[in-house]
């Protein structure tokens, strides 16, 4: 809802269309780890029947965040989020840029002081800037969007070992030390 004056506007875009949203730790150490990661979403999500995960129908999307630092260091620094990437070719193409860009900015003895959110072109082959919602709403430049959303957090959950043996056929799938899973990228290729 958007209150204007006298009038309410209302925003039906996805309208009766349940969001999930997963998140993973900031543990991937390359773009094609983030893709490989994502093809095994995608796979435990059809899968279980919790998608089709079409992505040309707009089911299926990812926001990618870029944060190099030296290595060694294990502080995190501030990072590039690259918002709603709708293909495995979009996502890779988009951090294998971001990591260009960030790099030339370490050799240039910088990094990014501040969060950014940025789009991606991808007939460009370049990012673009956006302005998040909720930091517009914040700044009196738009209307209360995420920054007045509540969002249940489901936590975190482990996936059955069953589960991903079933799964596995396509990409061998690697216990962590960690004890978490992860496709093995160099079977990706």
């Amino acid at each position: 809802l958007t209150h204007t004056g006298e009038s309410t506007l209302l925003d039906f875009n996805r309208a009766g269309t349940p969001l999930m949203e997963i998140v993973s730790d900031p543990d991937m150490s390359s773009p094609e780890e983030a893709v490989a990661y994502a093809e095994l979403v995608q796979k435990i999500l059809r899968a279980t029947g919790s998608s089709d995960c079409d992505m040309e129908k707009g089911m299926m999307r990812f926001d990618a965040s870029v944060s190099l630092r030296p290595i060694g260091e294990t502080k995190l620094y501030p990072r590039a989020e690259i918002k709603n990437l709708n293909s495995f070719r979009s996502l890779l193409a988009a951090i294998e840029y971001e990591v260009r860009r960030q790099k030339k900015m370490w050799e240039a003895g910088e990094h990014l002081q501040r969060e950014q959110t940025v789009g991606w072109d991808d007939e460009r082959g370049k990012q673009f800037p956006l302005q998040r919602i909720g930091h517009a709403a914040h700044a009196g430049q738009g209307h209360a969007g995420m920054a007045h959303q509540h969002i249940l957090d489901l936590g975190g959950g482990d996936v059955d070992t069953a589960l991903l043996d079933h799964l596995g056929g396509a990409r061998n799938i690697q216990q962590r030390e960690d004890g978490g899973y992860l496709p093995d990228v160099a079977a990706a290729g």
